[in-house]
């Protein structure tokens, strides 16, 4: 498996993909803030060209992160049913299982890579073009990223549990779109009338990184406290696990065609 490994790290290092997404959304973020220095440039008033804006944007978009964490399953599957890749590392004695597991370390190896590459040019250009409202700020976008991780993962190990059940990435998309969006927000929809189904809600990935309430000081997200933190910890590294074990199941019973 190790060998498999490698191969698959060196697939992705060579893969223009890899490089395509690192340079189109380190380039987004850093164009973000030049937007928003470009505001003020042009009104002196203006009041939100801040760290504190920028940074604390994050903690309002961590949903629009769970949305890349698809995007980045996808970069490393890259059509691998599509083009007979698997079928071709099973003729040379891969089993699924050692397959499976390598791809997803790989998916998490690049996932690591990734993000705090991105996270750092998205703070960096923030605290080159905007005022410095505090390094309370700064953490509290590290937190924000930190804390979630796991919820992160989970929604990229679902989306590798599907991509190699179902062997077409579109469906994959569909189903982990229903999945991951759109059945939390129905929960918490038909929540407000139902206690059980609210309780279920709360805990699911989509629903948790934005939950919080309206207090004197601001909108705190229950991720931001102790007790949210923990909740936030426990559903992602719960749902990791469960994604993992039924991906891996459902992919050694699978005929690769």
């Amino acid at each position: 498996m190790l060998n498999y490994i490698k191969s698959e790290l060196y697939r992705i290092r060579t893969s223009k993909g890899t490089y395509v997404m690192f340079i189109l959304f380190s380039v987004l973020v850093v164009l973000f803030n030049l937007m928003i220095y470009g505001f003020k440039m042009a009104d002196s008033t203006f009041p939100y060209a801040t760290t504190k804006f920028s940074l604390g944007t994050l903690a309002d978009s961590l949903q629009m992160l769970i949305l890349i964490c698809l995007v980045i399953a996808s970069v490393v599957f890259a059509g691998e049913f599509k083009n007979n890749t698997i079928k071709n590392i099973v003729s040379f004695g891969i089993s699924k299982t050692q397959m499976y597991i390598g791809k997803y370390i790989v998916t998490l190896l690049f996932a690591f890579i990734l993000m705090p590459v991105v996270a750092f040019m998205y703070a960096l250009s923030a605290y080159l073009l905007l005022d410095n409202s505090g390094s309370q700020y700064l953490i509290l976008f590290i937190k924000s990223l930190v804390i979630n991780l796991p919820i992160f993962i989970s929604c990229i190990t679902l989306g590798m549990a599907l991509f190699f059940a179902v062997q077409n990435e579109v469906t994959g998309y569909w189903i982990w779109g229903t999945i991951i969006v759109i059945v939390p927000m129905v929960l918490a929809l038909i929540g407000m009338k139902v206690d059980l189904l609210a309780d279920i809600a709360k805990w699911l990935p989509w629903n948790l990184v934005a939950s919080g309430e309206m207090t004197d000081t601001g909108y705190v997200y229950e991720w931001g406290t102790y007790s949210g933190a923990v909740k936030s910890i426990i559903s992602g590294v719960g749902f990791s696990i469960v994604f993992f074990i039924i991906g891996i199941t459902t992919f050694r019973k699978t005929e690769i065609k």
